[in-house]
């Protein structure tokens, strides 16, 4: 994460995504820290979950190091998955929040709130979904062996 913020603060207009969705990583960081500051706001503490339903792109990446760093789980979910899946995931974890284009959106999160990076970074991690033995979905951060 260190090289991130380096880049953003030494070199604001180098290229961080490419494509359609194209953003710089100054551009980025703003959007990391508002959405970083709209979590908090929302109540999310370290340690808690944040499901995303998301595209690969500009939202998904934001959200990612957004929840990163204020020490949160993210929990990407396909966004192919069907409704009932979808709640499973959300509830099995205790989702604080779900961002995705008929919920929440990246834009609507951090609308109107600071762009200051939050008071306490912490190093947040992702928490993956396997199918696992039981067929019902399981959750795994950090590693998962059954």
């Amino acid at each position: 994460m260190r090289g991130f913020y380096e880049i953003a603060a030494n070199d604001p207009e180098r290229p961080a995504l490419l494509g359609d969705e194209g953003i710089t990583y100054g551009r980025l960081l703003d959007r990391v820290n508002r959405a970083s500051n709209g979590l908090t706001s929302r109540g999310v503490a370290p340690g808690d979950c944040v499901v995303t339903v998301l595209k690969n792109g500009a939202d998904a990446l934001t959200m990612m190091l957004a929840t990163y760093q204020i020490g949160a789980y993210l929990v990407p979910v396909n966004w192919h998955f069907t409704t009932e899946e979808i709640d499973y995931i959300v509830g099995d974890c205790g989702a604080k929040v779900v961002i995705a284009p008929d919920a929440l959106t990246v834009d609507a999160l951090a609308a109107g709130q600071p762009a200051t990076p939050p008071e306490h970074r912490r190093a947040g991690s992702m928490m993956l979904y396997t199918s696992g033995t039981t067929g019902r979905p399981k959750g795994c951060a950090g590693g998962c062996w059954t």
